[in-house]
C-alpha cells in the first residue's frame, strides 16, 4: 500500500505565479528525469517519476526509509534546492556573460536579460510547484536475501546443514 503525502498548498496558483508554476513544474520534471536516469545507470534500485499534470512525485523500488513521510518530504525539498541552485547558476553565468560583453542596448544584451528573467521565473515557479506536489511512496523495505531459505527450512524442504551451507554461499556471493 503506497504512502501518500499531501501537498502543503492545495489551491491553484493565480496571477503571475499561475504563469510561472507550469514552467517550474516542467523544469522539476526534467530534473527528476535526469535523477531517475542516473539512478538506473548506477542501479541504485530507487525510481522517481514526476507527473506534470497531476503534480505528483512517485517513488518506486526498495528503500530502508519506505513510508517515512519526513524523509520523503526532505527528498522533495532537496530536489527543490538542487533545482534552485541550477537555475541560479544559469542566472549568475548569464549576468557574468552579459557584463563581460558590455553590449548594453544590443539584441545580445536583451537576450541575456531574457535568460536571466527566465531563470528567476523558474526558481519562483519551482517553489510554487513543489508546494503543490503530492508525494506517493511505492517503495518497499529491502528483502533479506536469505528469507526464502528460512521459509524452506521451516517447511522442511531443506535440513539444517543445507540451510547453513546455502546461507554461507549466498553471503559470500554478496548482493
Amino acid at each position: 500500500m503506497p504512502t501518500v503525502i499531501e501537498p502543503s498548498e492545495t489551491e491553484p496558483p493565480t496571477g503571475l505565479l499561475g504563469v510561472l508554476e507550469p514552467l517550474g513544474r516542467g523544469s522539476i520534471m526534467a530534473l527528476f528525469e535526469v535523477i531517475d536516469a542516473r539512478a538506473q545507470q548506477k542501479e541504485i534500485g530507487k525510481r522517481f517519476s514526476y507527473g506534470y499534470e497531476r503534480r505528483r512525485l512517485r517513488l518506486y523500488g526498495e528503500s530502508e526509509k519506505s513510508g517515512d513521510e519526513v524523509k520523503r518530504t526532505q527528498a522533495l525539498y532537496t530536489s527543490l534546492t538542487l533545482h534552485t541552485f541550477l537555475w541560479m547558476v544559469v542566472f549568475a553565468l548569464t549576468a557574468y556573460g552579459g557584463a563581460r560583453l558590455q553590449v548594453a542596448g544590443s539584441a545580445v544584451a536583451l537576450g541575456f536579460s531574457a535568460v536571466m528573467m527566465l531563470s528567476l521565473g523558474m526558481v519562483v515557479g519551482g517553489v510554487e510547484a513543489i508546494t503543490h506536489t503530492e508525494i506517493v511512496d511505492h517503495t518497499t523495505e529491502p528483502v533479506d536475501d536469505c528469507d526464502d531459505l528460512k521459509d524452506r527450512y521451516l517447511s522442511g524442504e531443506i535440513d539444517e546443514a543445507e540451510l547453513e551451507a546455502e546461507t554461507e554461499a549466498r553471503l559470500e556471493r554478496g548482493p
